[in-house]
């Protein structure tokens, strides 16, 4: 080989790639079409909303099931006493990630952008010559185009779309592909015609029907006709009709020399003794005129007249200057007479002398004594001597006189002609042709022609035979006996049916179920409407911004939709759903009738035009790329990257030579054209695809870990593939040791799986790093699964520092704080107290009253040393001498104040942390800052739970209108708090009474902070709280709070059910004792290795168990959906890669 022809072979390898390309991308149509449409039949709740998906009317309307989950997850997790952005999920993306948004147009069962019809992207590619190539279909009515054939010759061809229909499968209901199935279109033929035969007892016939010879004999005649109200039972609005005839047989009798007027039905008799049944009798009377001196040919069914009486002529023989006319007998009528003994006289001959005729200029005058003839008879001369020819001749009389005539001629020579002249009157003369005769004789005939039937049609009544009718007495004799058949009509127009069941269809009669179909006695044999149908082309639309990112492929669309959403079998076969049909496979137009151009038949009809090619966008081939990037001449090596053609590296100057030019979708605005599957898409289904490895190996990282002990050196890519993350070799099932490596998948999940279980990897190493430098990670996927919250001290995505303890599961939970709240105690003995009233101050005086009540007491609202609570502080009197003569003194200054046991002071130590002031805000909003801790956090959660996604009036779609879910076991009787109706209310009860207790201790406040305790003898200083006070604390708050944390208990575990538990991990931590009557946590929680457990849903167990199942449908390794499509791209850029090699390669052979 030399240089030249390895430079040729490598142009050839170049020139193959966009048509490689284009078959590659058609991989990735396919996947993709399979991906959108196994997302949306078996990835429901990705793909819908999960009130939809669940067939649901109740709950909310526009998240998906894992926005559910989520929600969910986060009023479990304020119910748990952790922040809402503490639940750990995956990201698995929105509703309109799943839905089918890849802008390449594939073809639809039903298109709602086309009344539901069946539409699909397409072109045309022809094979009429060697070569091949495209045809543009037309929408203007006639359109057509010249294809050249193997011979150069234009041929015209319509491209008027209405011309042509497809062909689909009667059994299937699919378009049926010449790529798969070619019986379609090497048909019809004469021995498979489109519809079905015509036949004579079950023979096929061609042409016209031959006479029947049996009244046994059927004969059936088949047509397409148009259907103007439905598709038509042959599709593309026609239908098959049937003509249907039966034979009948007779005898037919010709007589003559009639008698009378034979009836139908009577019984003739001929003379041999043979009798028949009359079936039809026609009796007729005719006139025979012999006629001589004919001039011109008399046509049969002209008038004949004589001038007086007219008659139709029915019949001619002609020999020579003779003619026997035979006039119909009915037809006579002269004036208002019909009789036929009027008119049509014979002819008369008059002798004239000699020298009678002579002709002065045109004027030729005949001398006849009393001729009786009138001006315009028609007379004929006769015996001029050869030198006056022209007088031997018919002429029209023009004026008479008693014994002369005169008529005209062409001929204007004055002469008087010789010979022995005679002259004929009473001439006939059609009045159509003008041909005249002279009647010789006439003769009237009575004749009658009579057809009767016999099981033996050859048994008498032979020629020459007289026959007698019995009731007419009618007689005749037989001039002509003829055997004949004719075939009288059964059916008209008849439109055939094809009967469908559910597992066949048929165009044969039955009596119960198709009374319609074609009979047996047809014996149709094969046709190509018994097992295919037409299907008629609505319209064609073209397509828009051809090359660009937002390119669209033209469309045709059907006049029918082949299957439906309620109907997916769309043809008799119930048990096969019909496909759509396949990505660039070809689908043959074929002709509805004969295509005509100019009186030549280019295209007959029912035969194949040109190939339908499904299309989507981007399997066009790019004609004005070039294998060398040059488009004229010779390619020539670039030195300077600027000009000629190729760089050594491959590359070339002129960018729309590019490799990702050759079609004329690039590779950008193809994938532009992808969707959700365009690399842009960043969710953790979608970015789980082999190409992403997840890595145990550590990495540094400029990033901040501030406050969690992390150096910047980590593991950072341990979950670069969430689904498949770095664990060890431990992903696969629990059982698997293989390689001494337990695997660390909880249930039936192997390695094709993606990951749900959990995994701790340990790197120390031969050194122990020390403590807080990080040489370990863990992966809790199992937690992440069920929207658990994070259970690491450190919630720095899945990376734990040595040292810092973290647990399996998050075990945090509020109802310690809600029952310090409950069971809140203050300084000495005022916890229980109810006191409502404070003293006002004792009189300061040493007297026996006060010595007698222990002293002098006074009273404050203390804002001095700022403790916000009621205090009394005492001072003491003793007592000297004796009874009746008692003296009393101070003992000294008062004393310090203590904490005064009251209502007061108890509502201030369980609701407020400033106690100086009041609780900030308003009734339904009070501000959290300066309350009591736990107090404080029981409101906050309150609050949080007002929210409307995922607080306490978040209804789940699952369930029925009380949110109840249909697993579960309710009672709000007896255990409120579990369903979303009943948290809601139970909640809103525990909110209530709480503002209601804090405006009340607020008013209490005021009264209490401003209140003077001094003594007045005029008047009473002491202060008493309302007993509502009290009462909006004991029977309301107390009640509430003490329900509230059994409620919080029930929703946790109610909640946890829903989600779902996985690997035995106890998500529904709760704190406390369990609730009573609560519900309890579903079988298989605590099950170590096991799968999911929770409430029965979709099949499985708890909502996450079905997220799980879908994305693993996606993202798994099972049918490697995702992985199938990127290796097609990735295919299609390895054919760039060879054209760039190629054309590096051809750089050095090119030196």
């Amino acid at each position: 080989m030399d240089i030249e022809q390895k430079k040729q072979d490598i142009q050839a390898d170049i020139a193959r790639q966009p048509a490689n390309v284009v078959f590659a991308r058609i991989d990735i149509c396919n996947e993709l079409q399979l991906a959108d449409l196994l997302k949306i039949s078996l990835t429901p709740f990705l793909t819908q909303t999960a009130r939809s998906a669940a067939g649901s009317s109740n709950g909310d309307t526009a998240d998906s099931l894992h926005q559910v989950c989520i929600n969910l997850a986060k009023q479990r997790a304020l119910l748990q006493g952790e922040n809402v952005n503490k639940p750990i999920y995956f990201d698995i993306g929105a509703i309109t990630d799943y839905t089918h948004s890849t802008n390449l147009s594939f073809p639809k069962l039903q298109d709602s952008s086309y009344s539901n019809k069946t539409s699909l992207p397409y072109v045309v590619m022809h094979d009429l010559n060697e070569d091949g190539g495209m045809v543009t279909l037309s929408s203007v009515s006639n359109a057509n185009t010249d294809i050249a054939n193997d011979e150069g010759e234009n041929v015209k061809f319509f491209t008027d779309f209405s011309k042509y229909f497809l062909t689909r499968s009667r059994a299937n209901g699919e378009l049926i592909s010449i790529d798969e199935n070619n019986a379609p279109y090497t048909t019809p033929t004469a021995a498979e015609p489109f519809f079905p035969s015509n036949t004579i007892n079950g023979e096929t016939f061609f042409g016209t029907a031959a006479d029947p010879t049996a009244n046994t004999d059927v004969r059936h005649e088949f047509s397409l006709t148009a259907n103007t109200t439905s598709v038509g039972f042959a599709g593309a609005n026609n239908d098959i009709t049937e003509n249907k005839f039966q034979g009948n047989t007779f005898v037919t009798l010709e007589l003559s020399n009639v008698v009378g007027t034979f009836a139908v039905s009577e019984t003739i008799t001929d003379f041999e003794g043979d009798t028949s049944t009359v079936k039809t009798a026609s009796n007729t009377t005719t006139v025979v005129l012999e006629s001589g001196d004919v001039k011109g040919t008399f046509q049969s069914g002209e008038i004949l007249t004589d001038g007086s009486t007219n008659a139709s002529i029915s019949s001619i023989e002609t020999a020579n200057t003779s003619a026997s006319l035979t006039l119909t007998g009915s037809s006579f009528v002269t004036g208002s007479n019909t009789s036929l003994d009027l008119g049509f006289a014979v002819a008369n001959t008059i002798t004239l002398d000699e020298n009678t005729v002579s002709r002065s200029g045109s004027i030729v005058t005949v001398t006849a004594n009393n001729h009786g003839i009138s001006p315009g008879e028609y007379i004929v001369l006769k015996g001029a001597d050869d030198a006056f020819g022209e007088f031997n001749d018919t002429f029209t009389v023009d004026d008479v006189s008693q014994n002369t005539l005169t008529f005209s001629t062409s001929n204007s020579v004055s002469v008087t002609p010789t010979g022995d002249f005679s002259l004929v009157k009473n001439i006939v003369f059609g009045r159509t042709s003008n041909a005249s005769a002279a009647i010789q004789t006439k003769t009237t005939n009575s004749s009658a022609t009579i057809v009767f039937q016999s099981s033996d049609l050859d048994v008498g009544f032979s020629v020459g035979n007289t026959i007698t009718g019995s009731t007419s007495s009618s007689t005749g004799v037989i001039d002509k006996r003829t055997k004949g058949g004719a075939w009288y009509q059964v059916k008209t127009n008849e439109v055939k049916t094809y009967y469908i069941a559910s597992n066949s269809g048929t165009w044969d009669y039955h009596g119960s179920n198709n009374p319609k179909g074609i009979e047996t006695t047809a014996n149709t044999g094969e046709f190509w409407l018994k097992n295919f149908e037409m299907v008629k082309i609505n319209q064609i639309v073209a397509g828009t911004n051809s090359g660009a990112s937002n390119e669209t492929a033209k469309k045709m669309v059907l006049d029918i939709a082949i299957a439906t959403s309620s109907d997916k079998s769309g043809g008799y076969d119930s048990t096969v759903d019909t496909r759509l049909p396949g990505t660039y496979f070809a689908y043959p137009l074929k002709t509805y009738a004969d295509q005509v151009h100019s009186g030549v038949t280019t295209l007959e009809a029912f035969n194949n035009f040109a190939n339908m090619i499904v299309a989507p966008e981007g399997l066009e081939v790019n004609f004005d790329w070039k294998p060398l990037a040059n488009s004229s001449g010779v390619a020539t090596n670039s030195t300077d990257g600027t000009t000629n053609h190729i760089n050594q590296n491959g590359t070339v100057v002129t960018t729309s030579f590019n490799p990702e030019n050759v079609t004329v979708l690039n590779k950008a605005n193809f994938i532009a054209h992808l969707g959700p599957f365009d690399g842009t898409k960043s969710n953790d289904v979608y970015t789980s695809i082999s190409s992403v490895k997840s890595s145990a190996v550590k990495t540094h990282s400029t990033q901040s870990y501030s406050g969690t002990g992390l150096s910047s050196s980590n593991y950072h890519n341990a979950n670069a593939n969430p689904f498949y993350p770095a664990v060890g070799g431990t992903h696969k099932n629990y059982s698997n040791t293989d390689n001494g490596i337990t695997g660390t998948q909880p249930a039936s999940l192997s390695a094709n799986d993606i990951y749900a279980g959990s995994y701790t990897e340990i790197q120390t190493g031969a050194v122990d790093p020390g403590p807080n430098l990080n040489y370990r990670y863990i992966i809790q996927n199992d937690l992440k699964w069920v929207y658990a919250n994070q259970p690491l001290a450190s919630n720095v995505a899945s990376l734990q520092v040595s040292g810092t303890a973290y647990a399996a599961t998050f075990t945090g939970e509020i109802d310690t704080e809600l029952n310090a709240v409950q069971t809140i105690s203050a300084d000495s003995g005022t916890s229980g107290s109810t006191l409502m009233t404070i003293p006002e101050n004792s009189e300061n005086a040493a007297n026996e009253t006060n010595f007698n009540a222990g002293g002098v007491f006074e009273f404050r609202f203390d804002s001095v040393t700022n403790t916000g609570l009621i205090q009394k502080r005492t001072r003491a009197i003793s007592r000297s001498g004796t009874v009746g003569s008692y003296t009393y003194s101070f003992d000294g200054a008062f004393g310090s104040y203590h904490q005064f046991p009251c209502f007061f002071n108890r509502m201030q130590h369980l609701i407020s942390s400033a106690k100086t002031a009041q609780i900030g805000g308003t009734s339904g909003n009070y501000t959290v800052a300066n309350m009591e801790t736990n107090f404080g956090i029981l409101y906050q959660l309150l609050k949080n739970l007002e929210n409307a996604d995922y607080g306490k009036g978040f209804e789940d779609p699952m369930c029925n209108a009380n949110g109840e879910h249909p697993d579960g076991t309710y009672n709000s009787g007896t255990a409120p708090g579990q369903s979303d109706s009943s948290f809601e209310q139970e909640t809103n009860d525990m909110k209530t009474a709480m503002d209601a207790l804090i405006t009340d201790h607020n008013t209490e406040h005021g009264r209490t902070a401003s209140h003077s305790f001094t003594y007045d003898a005029g008047s009473d200083n002491s202060l008493t709280h309302p007993n509502d006070y009290r009462t909006t604390y004991h029977a309301n708050f107390v009640t509430e709070l003490t329900s509230y944390r059994v409620v919080i208990k029930r929703r946790i575990i109610e909640i946890s059910n829903r989600i779902g538990y996985l690997n035995g991990k106890d998500v529904a931590v709760h704190g406390g004792s369990s609730p009573v009557n609560g519900p309890s946590k579903e079988s298989g929680y605590n099950t170590a290795n096991g799968g999911f457990a929770g409430y029965d849903f979709n099949g499985g167990k708890g909502y996450a168990n079905t997220v799980y199942s879908h994305a693993n449908f996606v993202a798994g390794k099972k049918i490697k959906l995702l992985e199938k499509i990127q290796t097609a791209i990735d295919d299609v850029q390895a054919l760039y890669d060879q054209i760039k090699s190629k054309r590096a390669q051809y750089y050095e052979y090119n030196q």
